[in-house]
């Protein structure tokens, strides 16, 4: 039995304190939750909402900003939703009964709290339907996958199929674009640029926490050459993979140029379309060159 840690052994993981949970369901809630500023997931909500923005107007992007803003911790609470559910099915943090009993009403909270996040963020019913739906969406397939995984049925970070977060990254870009009144076609770019750069991230290393981070910062516009990832152990068996995810992802960046064109200003390489495509290399450098 490995020793029982927290899921991010950072600090300041969360500041919400969840006062009604019992102390072991909230001390799972509250490990289980990255800080926004670490979330990929977030990241991708946050991006895909800027660039469905970039064709309104000036006051209609500032109230857009702000329900991205609000939206972020639902996208958080969901994350961590899947995150207990994977390590329920996969690992043994908790192994124990009580530890299992805990981490289901934990996953189950959060899950409920996803939803509620959204309904506090978003004003319109309609676009509060809209957003349950893709959550509705994602948690069944979610569960598939889930199910395929514990029937060794899955393979995740293949060619063909996405490992959960991968699925989570692209459901998270939709619910940005969709709160921001993207167009299905954006929408539908959106999740597969996210979906298909974090599939790449599974492929290429079985540690992906140094690519993710990058990925992350690059997203939210904080990398800077300083915050560069250190020399990771990239898995080269699995090249051909993350080559064909990443391929999907640029594709998925020119079909969003098409549907923007003349509404981004692709003039610095910190508009979202440029950072959606350097996510797209500096975290790969390493394994592209050694293809090349």
């Amino acid at each position: 039995m490995s020793e029982r840690t927290t899921t991010y052994d950072q600090p300041g993981a969360t500041d919400r304190q969840f006062p009604g949970l019992s102390p072991t369901v909230r001390g799972i809630v509250t490990d289980s939750i990255r800080s926004r500023d670490r979330s990929f997931a977030v990241a991708c909500c946050t991006v895909a909402g800027e660039i469905a923005a970039a064709s309104a107007d000036e006051n209609r992007r500032q109230s857009i900003d702000s329900t991205l803003a609000d939206l972020g911790d639902a996208v958080a609470c969901f994350e961590a939703y899947v995150s207990i559910r994977r390590a329920l099915l996969t690992g043994d943090r908790f192994d124990r009964p009580v530890d299992r009993d805990a981490a289901i009403l934990g996953s189950d909270y959060l899950h409920a709290a996803a939803y509620a996040g959204v309904a506090a963020a978003v004003e319109s019913v309609e676009r509060t339907l809209e957003l349950y739906s893709v959550l509705a969406e994602a948690s069944t397939t979610l569960a598939t996958e889930f199910l395929a995984a514990a029937s060794d049925e899955a393979t995740p970070g293949s060619d063909d199929r996405y490992p959960p977060e991968a699925i989570l990254a692209g459901t998270a870009a939709t619910v940005g674009a969709t709160a921001a009144g993207a167009t299905d076609e954006v929408r539908a770019a959106c999740d597969r640029y996210a979906r298909s750069l974090r599939g790449a991230i599974a492929a290429a290393t079985p540690s992906a926490e140094e690519p993710l981070e990058t990925a992350t910062l690059i997203l939210t516009g904080e990398h800077t050459r300083d915050t560069i990832a250190g020399e990771v152990d990239w898995a080269d068996d699995h090249s051909d993979a993350v080559a064909s995810h990443l391929e999907r992802a640029r594709d998925a960046i020119a079909t969003l140029e098409g549907e923007l064109e003349g509404h981004v200003d692709a003039g610095t390489d910190r508009t979202p379309l440029a950072r959606l495509e350097r996510a797209t290399r500096i975290p790969f450098q390493h394994v592209e060159s050694g293809n090349e």
